[in-house]
């Protein structure tokens, strides 16, 4: 819903309807990709060498055959740089599940450091940490200054901070005993990123979104708080759940596909939906959107996990593959 967004307000001026309405959107699905990651190191990575293989396995199919199919569709002109849809973790083609992979080699290091120091050390680097990856760049895309990290919360750095931070959680807090209402708090903090961003825009007469990045205060206190709430709720297991959210990543490699989401934004004409069915009509189509693409992956799964799952097994046989994964999880 987030990307729909993207593409409905681009060039859209200042106070018009849909400029003020895809921003709305946005402030409150900013928080998305740091939700995942909280919940990454809320239950912990336990580092397995094939579920690398299998996720980059997954990317190099959906990366390849989208690529095959815009061709052959004349939606996309062969060019030089295609070759990085066939090495699209090293590429970074998919920016996500390039850095997620390294956060999933670096967890083994992560989970030992949040056991082996004591609570007050934890919090003192999540303290130092927040400063440093929040703080300071929060007040440099306000001021315009250069920042230390410059990738908008884009890369490994932030990915660590928040996967220690759910350790820190899991291990020392108990979320059902915090008596505050942390869905009011995310959606105060959305209102006041949408506000405050509207506000700077009309002071400097143009439109000012550097806030959306991830690693500014206002995205990351409402991950925090959208997280803690779901933390809180004690759902437990739910089938429907857990079975449809273990497609979330193949959803995202198939619709962050470039040229194919442009011929689906095409296609779902959402670009003429009026201003006022934009949100009903956007949450409808990106559902749809999302339980097509995980039934896609589940078509996928049942041709090609058991020749994965083979190809996997005899990878895992080798010593050099064996001795890469003791070495990762530090075990060599």
């Amino acid at each position: 819903m987030g990307h729909l967004t993207n593409q409905y307000s681009v060039n859209e001026p200042i106070l018009e309807t849909i400029y003020l309405e895809t921003h709305l959107v946005k402030s409150f699905t900013a928080v998305a990709i740091n939700v995942f990651v909280l919940i990454s190191g809320y239950f912990s990575i336990s580092f397995k060498l094939p579920k690398i293989l299998k996720l980059g396995q997954l990317t190099w199919f959906y990366s390849v055959t989208l690529l095959i199919l815009t061709i052959s569709c004349g939606w996309h002109s062969i060019n030089y740089y295609d070759i990085t849809f066939f090495v699209p973790i090293f590429s970074k083609k998919y920016w996500f599940i390039t850095i997620y992979i390294i956060l999933y080699i670096l967890s083994p290091c992560l989970n030992k450091l949040a056991l082996s120091i004591s609570k007050n050390h934890f919090k003192s680097i999540l303290f130092i940490g927040f400063f440093i990856i929040y703080v300071w760049h929060t007040l440099s895309f306000i001021l315009n200054f250069n920042r230390p990290i410059d990738d908008a919360g884009y890369g490994i750095p932030n990915f660590i901070y928040l996967y220690l931070l759910g350790r820190y959680i899991k291990l020392y807090s108990n979320v059902y005993t915090i008596r505050h209402n942390f869905l009011l708090i995310y959606f105060i903090i959305a209102m006041s990123l949408f506000t405050f961003q509207l506000t700077y825009s009309i002071i400097l007469g143009f439109s000012f979104t550097a806030l959306f990045s991830y690693n500014t205060i206002f995205v990351f206190l409402g991950s925090v708080a959208l997280f803690l709430f779901f933390a809180k709720l004690n759902i437990g297991y739910n089938l429907f759940i857990n079975k449809w959210a273990k497609y979330c990543l193949a959803v995202y490699v198939i619709h962050t596909n470039a040229d194919f989401f442009a011929k689906l934004y095409e296609f779902s004409q959402v670009s003429h939906i009026p201003p006022i069915w934009f949100i009903p009509y956007s949450l409808l189509i990106s559902t749809i959107m999302y339980f097509a693409f995980a039934l896609v992956e589940q078509i996928r799964s049942y041709f090609f996990d058991k020749i994965e799952n083979k190809m996997n097994n005899r990878i895992m046989q080798t010593e050099i593959a064996q001795n890469i994964e003791r070495k990762i999880k530090l075990t060599a």
